[in-house]
């Protein structure tokens, strides 16, 4: 999962995969297309999607033909980002799943391409349906009367604080911990969440310890989300995320981790060591304007998380390993 060296995005890959109009297929410029034009998924989904494109557009024609060319895909394209976990998450879903199709179908590459290219959209649609349950599941931990926080923008958790709006209207609060670093999606969150009649205190992250202690009768719980959920029931997720995490954890209040099993990753960062360089320590001598940082992202240990909601309900941290295990059989994925 080494980054230091991404793969430019302009170079097509040299396989035996062309697009419709000749060209060769271009794995890295399909997964930014795609996500441009798909903002309700998240990136997991997106990779598998641009794999399935991939798979639509091979002249591969045997089993392990067709499983080189998607491995040496998917290695471009994480190889290709900043944060490669998300992609991680998806591509190694994926193929664990073309490898056991092959091997139910004894090996006819044909009936699975067919399969998956015309279910492509059916696993989109799963997708988004897959957040849905978390709302489900998730919008009664929120009760009348109480104040909950969050932070960032996760569409998980997003999705059940408006669940339990539906459920009890304006019957409790939010307060929400501003993104240093996204402040106009900070904005738009709590614009969002006001003009449906919530109400909701919005903060900095330098507030966070006084909010807690100044909120009365008390914060409730905190919900968070992120772009994988880590073996243990860790998450990584914006910059802001742990702190929050942590202070609540300390003042003895339950954090959960919002979001979709296709994010579980049988990976676990030695504390924030999450396997790429994020150039957040600009040290200098002169004054001069700090280059911009995309969206940077931290891990929250598995030590902070009370309980994880995700499409099949509410679970305790170890979930995560569980499910790993039961899918592919290894703790390591």
């Amino acid at each position: 999962m080494t980054t230091d060296t991404p793969t430019p995005s302009g170079a097509p890959v040299d396989l035996p995969v062309r697009a419709a109009d000749g060209a060769p297929f271009d794995i890295v410029q399909t997964y930014h297309d795609l996500l441009a034009q798909n903002r309700d998924l998240t990136k997991p989904v997106v990779a598998i999607k641009a794999l399935i494109s991939l798979l639509e557009n091979t002249n591969s024609v045997t089993a392990h033909e067709t499983m080189d060319v998607l491995q040496a895909s998917a290695d471009r394209l994480t190889n290709s980002v900043r944060n490669p976990v998300p992609l991680v998450a998806g591509t190694h879903l994926f193929l664990w799943f073309v490898r056991q199709m092959l091997r139910d179908e004894g090996g006819n590459f044909e009936n699975v391409r067919r399969h998956l290219v015309d279910n492509g959209q059916v696993f989109a649609q799963r997708a988004i349906h897959a957040r849905t349950g978390v709302a489900e599941h998730g919008f009664r931990v929120i009760k009348p009367g109480q104040t909950v926080m969050t932070h960032g923008s996760s569409r998980a958790v997003l999705g059940l604080i408006e669940r339990a709006q539906q459920a009890i209207p304006g019957r409790f609060k939010v307060i929400y911990v501003r993104d240093h670093y996204n402040p106009k999606e900070s904005e738009r969150v709590v614009s969002r969440l006001r003009k449906l009649g919530i109400p909701t205190a919005p903060i900095d992250g330098a507030s966070v310890l006084t909010a807690v202690k100044a909120a009365k009768p008390g914060v409730s719980a905190v919900f968070l989300g992120g772009e994988v959920i880590t073996k243990g029931g860790g998450v990584i997720s914006r910059v802001g995320a742990a702190q929050v995490a942590q202070i609540a954890h300390e003042s003895s209040i339950p954090v959960f981790v919002c979001g979709e099993e296709h994010k579980f990753v049988a990976f676990m960062p030695w504390w924030n060591e999450i396997g790429f360089d994020q150039k957040l320590l600009d040290f200098g001598t002169e004054d001069a304007e700090r280059p911009a940082t995309d969206d940077p992202v931290e891990w929250v240990p598995h030590d902070y998380v009370h309980q994880l909601i995700t499409e099949r309900g509410l679970h305790l941290p170890n979930h995560v390993s569980t499910t790993i295990y039961q899918t592919y059989g290894s703790f390591d994925g």
